[in-house]
């Protein structure tokens, strides 16, 4: 028996389409502009202590405030690698970083001078961007152990400015390099990844307005099709029998002589009536169910609306195996029957000589729902195989169909972020499996 998958899920098909900003968390960005922040705050941290100890002469402890430069480095350089070999880093990650700069601040300010180093005015900064990139919570974390290196500053003994022989203008503009800075770095940084974030927003935006122009044309283009796939039969017949018709009248005879020929007259009003019925149904209400969202149902209630759609004949030989439970089922309700509907019209079809059962059964497999359809029909031969789900390719006769039926099925199955299979063999009959995410709510 062979088989052939039509429809794969569609979690996510824009996240295939397009490439950009929007592709990647809002994490990542973040990340990725702290990188950038604290490679500067490592350079100019080296400028700093090279300016203090080499012109200023200031007494510096070297070691230390060397190993307070490599732990950063450190941190930095193992940040880098990893935001290279990741797509979705943790959103905790993102608030340690900043803790982690604060406490390397407070080490490094604590071994030139606490609270009279001019540079304590660099908290604000790692202050600012927790408010900016990190959630409520840890934005006060932030706050807190800031205030808490700061106060520790006022212990520290001043050893560095205070016995110093410096002008008082230095100090004056060190304190006015300190605050520039960090006006510079708080404007530039927060303004840039502002702006980059602005843009992922858009390209958000954009992506999501392609995809519902996508979806509407997909939901017109169905309707289109469903359109004349369900006027086709009934169309074919009128031509037939108005054939049939105008033949007898162009041989001389008249109703009266040709009986028969009231028959035609009525196929043909009744064949006109399903036409009427069908352009009635597929009305601007179509296209809001194509469109539909979500809602939960049960099981049984789904299949007496199926049943509803059959002609009596066929709702005798249809045989239903309900294996829910009371297990609901959440997907779209209008979407689902219609792709059922295709589906059991043509097991039933493919059933007409033989008059034989078609079963349908729905399940519940983990947190799927299965529909399997199996007729007991002639099957489906390899090389109408290969082409199967195409449109206007059939295995019926062009009075009995188009070949949309099943290509509009696979439509349907997509919008219901489903996997359509069929399992078939000649003169074996045929499987159709339906099967959806079921999450009941």
């Amino acid at each position: 028996m062979q088989r052939i998958t039509l429809t794969q899920p569609t979690d996510d098909p824009s996240a295939r389409t397009f490439e950009g900003l929007h592709t990647q968390p809002k994490v990542l960005i973040v990340l990725r502009w702290l990188c950038h922040l604290r490679w500067l705050a490592v350079l100019g941290q080296a400028l700093a202590i090279a300016l203090g100890y080499l012109i200023l002469q200031l007494p510096l402890p070297m070691t230390t405030l060397g190993i307070w430069v490599g732990v950063a480095l450190g941190s930095n350089l193992l940040l880098t690698v990893y935001l290279l070999g990741t797509s979705s880093p943790p959103r905790v990650l993102v608030p340690l970083v900043l803790l982690l700069d604060v406490i390397l601040l407070t080490g490094m300010l604590g071994c030139t001078g606490g609270a009279a180093n001019p540079f304590c005015v660099f908290y604000l900064i790692h202050v600012a961007m927790a408010v900016v990139v990190a959630r409520s919570g840890w934005s006060w974390a932030v706050l807190v152990t800031t205030l808490i290196g700061y106060a520790l500053m006022f212990f520290v003994d001043d050893h560095i400015f205070a016995p110093s022989d410096l002008p008082f203008w230095v100090l004056r503009a060190g304190s006015w390099s300190a605050l520039a800075l960090t006006a510079v770095v708080l404007t530039y940084f927060v303004g840039q990844l502002r702006s980059t974030l602005r843009n992922r927003e858009r390209q958000i935006s954009s992506m999501a307005d392609r995809v519902n122009r996508a979806d509407r044309l997909a939901a017109l283009t169905a309707l289109a099709a469903g359109a004349a796939h369900e006027l086709g039969s009934p169309l074919g017949t009128i031509m037939l029998a108005a054939s049939e018709m105008q033949h007898q009248i162009q041989q001389g005879k008249t109703p009266a002589d040709l009986p028969h020929l009231r028959e035609d007259l009525d196929l043909i009003a009744q064949q006109a009536q399903r036409c009427r019925r069908i352009l009635d149904s597929m009305n601007a209400d179509t296209v809001r169910h194509a469109d539909e969202d979500p809602t939960q149902f049960a099981a049984s209630q789904m299949l007496d609306d199926l049943k509803a759609e059959l002609m009596a004949s066929h709702q005798a030989q249809l045989q239903v195996h309900d294996r829910m439970g009371q297990t609901p089922i959440t997907t779209r309700k209008h979407t689902l029957i219609q792709a059922l509907s295709i589906l059991l019209h043509n097991a039933l079809d493919a059933s007409a000589d033989t008059q034989t059962p078609v079963t349908l059964t729905i399940q519940q497999a983990d947190k799927n729902c299965q529909c399997v359809i199996q007729d007991q029909g002639s099957g489906i031969s390899n090389q109408q195989f290969q082409h199967l789900g195409e449109p206007f390719r059939t295995t019926k006769s062009p009075q009995q169909g188009m070949g949309l039926g099943l290509f509009l099925a696979r439509l349907m199955t997509e919008q219901l972020h489903g996997r359509l299979t069929i399992h078939s063999a000649p003169g074996k009959g045929t499987i159709a499996v339906l099967q959806f995410e079921n999450q009941p709510r």
